[in-house]
């Protein structure tokens, strides 16, 4: 059986959408959609994350992508946590730091 129609089969799906999808990879006979993907990983809601990028971090708080950095550039800042020369925002003790600050 074609790989396509197992998939359409397994997944309920029509021919039409199943080749509206520009991108696929063909994997074991599974395929998997990098649209789809990205679109579901981009949907994932902030709050549920526990590590958040600078630019997820300033639209989840509110505050500016310039004033997360100079906070997180202090070595004792509490909420940053570097992996590499990336900085992730730990959510909920940003959310902690937020609620106890008078101002930032």
């Amino acid at each position: 059986m074609n790989v396509e129609k197992y998939f359409l089969m397994l997944t309920n799906q029509s021919w039409d959408t199943f080749t509206q999808s520009k991108t696929t990879v063909k994997r074991n006979t599974q395929v998997i959609k990098k649209t789809e993907y990205r679109k579901a990983k981009e949907e994932f809601p902030l709050w549920h994350k526990s590590y958040l990028t600078v630019e997820e971090a300033a639209t989840y708080s509110g505050i500016g992508k310039d004033k997360l950095r100079e906070l997180t550039d202090d070595e004792n800042c509490p909420f940053v946590l570097w992996n590499g020369t990336k900085r992730l925002i730990k959510r909920r003790v940003l959310d902690e730091y937020l609620d106890k600050a008078y101002s930032i």
